[in-house]
């Protein structure tokens, strides 16, 4: 009897019932080994590596990691789909690029699995996310909670991303650790481990604008004027003649050395250039009239281009756009079953959603167009304004709408590009992080989302930092429509010198209460935004404030180097001797 109550009194001591919970790990020790599939990949490996790191930083304990070859006896976390995940789930082979995953537990054993090319990576971190509560909010800060004990009773999660391909073009989302932890694509880039090189997944399209690189101008333009544009009587480089068939041969040869030189792409890229100037010609205007637009008559080069490649490159897909002139959708032709639309967004308010604001009827209606004859969509969104980087963008309340939009309009794919060239700009971090959870799944509770990644990165200062955030929200009225060249000059009736005034009154109360010296950086690097804007509309105040050689300051220490993606406004050189005039 003694040796009964004993044992009840060691569970009751432990916090657990007699048939309830097993324990991970408790008080720095755990029983539990990281067991990786005798298949496991590159990635695999390196996920058994990441779930023993993060562990250790929660829980004060580092797993050994074994070969299921080398024995499964005693309690398990399963890597990869093996012998032992296939004996205790009874579920099928997952397809090596499946980005989709399960964990759960069978008993005291935890198993992770998904497609080995990078989905058990991605169920690892979810795993790490959703049981252990780590978060990597931005390349350089994450959060490990300190635990000292972990116990389950039961786990399951099933999950499958919203978009097949997720490109995040934020200056974050260019670190390749970063990328795979929130479970985002980007530039292509590769991760060095013990076990070999990951190829972090890239961006899914081979390139962009790429007629001049199917078919170069510098090698065919004086022997072929006929293979360019014809504009009034002159054959320009601005475009192709998609109605000569001699192009379309070479444009097929050029794809083909590309999808056979870098077969890592999803979609290769055969793509009017960045300008408004079709080919003129007779017979390109013929295509246009036949098929109901500029759209049709590139999608009836595109398909050709497509059913040619598609033989020899059964899984790839050939992508054109749907931008500017051809953004409208075609009659009396559809995409190919392995052509990719990527639908551009350029024109569009981005103050207001996409589904609910009259300055985006068009293209709602065009993405709906193209969703009903194209099996394979792509959304290229924008979430910045490329004008001035450092201008407030109050985008963040219609982020979550606009993606549910695409999703529900059948994209596979989305590409949200904000001001990807430099770090900073309006709240680009939290932009970043929140993107990548809507972006796998746009259902997230977003409030949450920006709640926790604010208190979390800002410390103290968060109130003060959710403040600021609500009168940058609150620039929007009904009549409020910017777009993603808005610059402080003809965004004024928006951009007021009261907003200025309150935005850095804000901020330097969030300086005052940020309790470290990398808080505070934080916050300055934010409130160099409105600093920004009054160096620009109110420059002797700038200066009198110290706002200017704040500016200086935090562009010094994070290497900005630009406001602005192009144009006047991107070279900080005049920026920073017009205000120097100023300071004498």
């Amino acid at each position: 009897m003694k040796r009964i109550l004993a044992f009840v009194s060691l569970f009751l001591y432990l916090g657990l019932s007699p048939t309830s919970a097993h324990v991970l790990f408790e008080s720095g020790r755990s029983a539990h080994r990281i067991v990786v599939s005798a298949e496991a990949s590159t990635t695999e490996h390196y996920a058994a590596e990441e779930l023993q790191y993060w562990l250790q930083q929660v829980g004060g304990v580092k797993l050994p990691i074994v070969d299921e070859r080398k024995g499964t006896q005693g309690k398990r976390i399963l890597i990869g789909y093996g012998n032992e995940v296939k004996r205790l789930v009874k579920a099928e082979r997952p397809k090596a690029d499946e980005q989709g995953f399960v964990y759960g537990s069978v008993g005291g054993d935890i198993y992770i699995y998904g497609g080995k090319d990078i989905g058990t990576l991605y169920g690892v971190y979810t795993f790490l996310e959703n049981e252990m509560g780590c978060r990597w909010y931005t390349k350089s800060f994450s959060y490990v909670p300190r635990r000292k004990r972990y116990e389950f009773d039961k786990l399951y999660d099933k999950e499958q991303p919203a978009f097949l391909s997720r490109d995040l073009y934020y200056h974050d989302s260019f670190d390749a650790q970063w990328t795979l932890r929130n479970k985002t694509h980007g530039r292509k880039n590769t991760l060095k481990t013990d076990y070999g090189t990951i190829q972090v997944p890239s961006e899914a399209f081979w390139s962009v604008h790429t007629f001049n690189k199917l078919c170069k101008p510098d090698i065919y333009f004086k022997r072929h004027p006929e293979y360019f544009s014809l504009r009034g009587n002159k054959r320009t480089t601005d475009q192709l003649c998609l109605s000569n068939k001699d192009v379309l041969q070479i444009c097929i040869k050029s794809i083909r050395e590309v999808m056979t030189k870098y077969p890592y792409f999803l979609i290769y890229s055969v793509t009017q250039n960045d300008n408004q100037n079709p080919c003129q010609c007779k017979n390109c205007r013929q295509l246009v009239k036949k098929y109901g637009g500029e759209s049709g008559a590139m999608l009836w080069f595109v398909n050709q281009v497509a059913a040619a490649v598609e033989k020899d490159f059964p899984d790839k897909y050939i992508g054109t756009f749907a931008y500017q002139y051809t953004r409208k959708a075609p009659q009396g032709i559809q995409p190919r079953q392995n052509v990719v639309i990527r639908l551009c967004s350029i024109e569009c308010c981005f103050t207001h959603t996409i589904s609910d604001c009259r300055q985006n009827v068009a293209f709602l209606e065009d993405l709906k167009a193209w969703s009903r004859i194209a099996r394979h969509l792509y959304v290229w969104d924008y979430v910045s304004t490329f004008q001035q980087y450092l201008l407030p963008f109050p985008n963040i309340p219609v982020l979550q709408r606009n993606l549910q939009t695409f999703r529900d309009n059948k994209a596979i794919g989305v590409m949200e590009e904000g001001s990807y060239d430099v770090p900073g700009g309006d709240f680009a971090e939290l932009k970043a992080y929140l993107l990548a959870k809507l972006m796998w799944n746009p259902d997230a509770d977003a409030e949450a989302i920006i709640d926790e990644f604010i208190h979390a990165y800002y410390g103290k200062a968060a109130p003060r930092m959710k403040e600021y955030l609500e009168l940058v929200n609150g620039l929007v009225g009904k009549e409020t429509h910017l777009n993603c060249q808005t610059t402080i000059y003809h965004g004024r009736a928006t951009y007021t010198d009261d907003f200025i005034i309150k935005a850095l009154a804000i901020l330097s109360k969030a300086e005052k209460d940020a309790e470290s010296e990398a808080i505070r950086d934080r916050v300055q690097l934010q409130k160099i935004v409105p600093a920004y804007m009054q160096c620009r509309v109110m420059t002797k105040a700038a200066v009198k404030d110290g706002n200017y050689d704040l500016i200086k300051k935090v562009a010094a220490k994070y290497k900005i180097d630009r406001f602005a993606e192009g144009g006047s406004l991107k070279d900080p050189k005049a920026f920073y001797e017009m205000m120097d005039k100023v300071k004498r």
